[in-house]
């Protein structure tokens, strides 16, 4: 049975050998989730959960088992991880493949979340009240700008560009496809 794990934490480490021998049998996908490379900022976002680095860390040693791992930019915060520089920190981070989402603000955590930017950014208050103008979403023109910066920094570290098939491995969007069935040769 094909799995996928996606995790921010660290712990899958100490499973990498069951990982291994079960990549052996089935197909294993193996994600972390990485959103801001400065770690002040990031343990101001997201508070006990593992730094930056050690996840990073944790994606090394994922690769050094000879497992492929994908690195989710996720969330991609506007004016906080989006930057050229910090961009490419996490894709050259050996990954196998990079996957990116921008920031989901639903309804009772994008109030949080525009306090926490009042608190800590509020310069980019301007900017996430017009990114976010139209409900949990960030706008598209958002969407295509990051892919415009992100697309070509895969391309120079020799990593495939996000697609559904990325998605599915990981379910993002609830239940997985079904596979495709295998080709059956025929006589013409």
């Amino acid at each position: 049975m094909p799995f996928s794990i996606l995790t921010k934490g660290t712990l899958i480490r100490q499973d990498l050998p069951l990982l291994v021998t079960a990549s052996a049998v089935t197909t294993v996908h193996l994600g972390i989730s990485v959103s801001l490379p400065d770690t002040e900022l990031q343990q101001s976002v997201e508070p006990g959960t593992a730094t930056t680095r050690a996840r990073l860390d944790t994606v090394r040693a994922i690769r050094e088992a000879g497992l492929d791992c994908t690195v989710f930019l996720a969330p991609v915060l506007p004016g906080l991880s989006d930057g050229p520089a910090q961009l490419e920190e996490m894709v050259r981070a050996g990954a196998t493949g990079v996957h990116w989402t921008p920031l989901h603000l639903a309804s009772g955590v994008k109030e949080v979340f525009f306090d926490w930017l009042r608190a800590h950014r509020p310069e980019l208050l301007d900017t996430y009240t017009t990114l976010y103008a139209k409900g949990s979403e960030v706008l598209p023109e958002y969407r295509k700008d990051m892919r415009a910066r992100l697309f070509p920094l895969l391309t120079r570290y020799g990593l495939p560009l996000p697609d559904k098939a990325t998605e599915d491995k990981f379910a993002l969007r609830g239940r997985r496809g079904r596979p495709e069935p295998p080709r059956q040769a025929t006589l013409f």
